[in-house]
């Protein structure tokens, strides 16, 4: 992995040449038939990681996380993925830029555990600046932490048949594939990511 790093304080930035880091954070609400007057939130997450064919992939949805490394052309059989990691292509804010919270610093340190603990199981402390979807369909950024080290995934060997059997069971809990709605948040998301990159260029233009 080809890297460079500019440090200060608190953080350090990662600028790659050859991995790409994308993710997308999604905020649903769903209602409880037939109480459609009970409506809950449930935050989904997708983090991926490419480094030549291999493909490392970080979820979560409710109380349920998963992550696994798999070849790219093993991605791109799984339409579920493949949807949420080509959506995460086009809202990528810079793919190759890799952001480090060092745990030298007390402020970081404490930032990383309060956000790891709000998202996601353990402390995580390598993040990406993601696209955030809210309920209401509109774009945030949020920070995607990485449960792994990125450079540990050079040497990482791809997960075996049986952790991507259970790794897909699990994911096949996800709401929006057990009540049919995948098609059509894809739509939605599609459509989404389509608009904010036609605006793209007068976003830049004003700054």
């Amino acid at each position: 992995m080809n890297s460079s790093i500019a440090t200060d304080t608190e953080i350090a930035n990662h600028t790659f040449t050859n991995v790409e880091f994308t993710g997308i954070f999604d905020r649903r609400a769903y209602s409880l038939e037939p109480n459609i007057d009970h409506i809950y939130f449930l935050i989904n997450f997708h983090l991926f990681i490419k480094y030549g064919d291999k493909v490392y992939i970080d979820v979560g949805f409710g109380d349920i996380f998963g992550n696994i490394v798999i070849s790219f052309d093993e991605l791109q059989k799984n339409k579920y993925l493949k949807h949420y990691y080509d959506l995460s292509l086009m809202l990528a804010k810079d793919k190759h830029l890799l952001v480090e919270d060092l745990k030298s610093s007390e402020s970081s340190c404490r930032s990383g555990y309060e956000f790891s603990k709000t998202y996601y199981k353990e402390d995580r402390y390598w993040y990406i600046n993601t696209t955030f979807i809210n309920a209401n369909f509109d774009m945030e950024t949020k920070k995607g932490y990485y449960k792994i080290n990125p450079y540990d995934l050079e040497n990482m060997e791809y997960s075996s048949q049986e952790d991507l059997d259970k790794f897909n069971k699990k994911y096949m809990m996800k709401g929006e594939i057990i009540n049919g709605l995948f098609e059509k948040y894809c739509d939605i998301f599609n459509k989404i990511a389509i608009d904010s990159q036609s605006i793209k260029p007068d976003e830049e233009v004003t700054k």
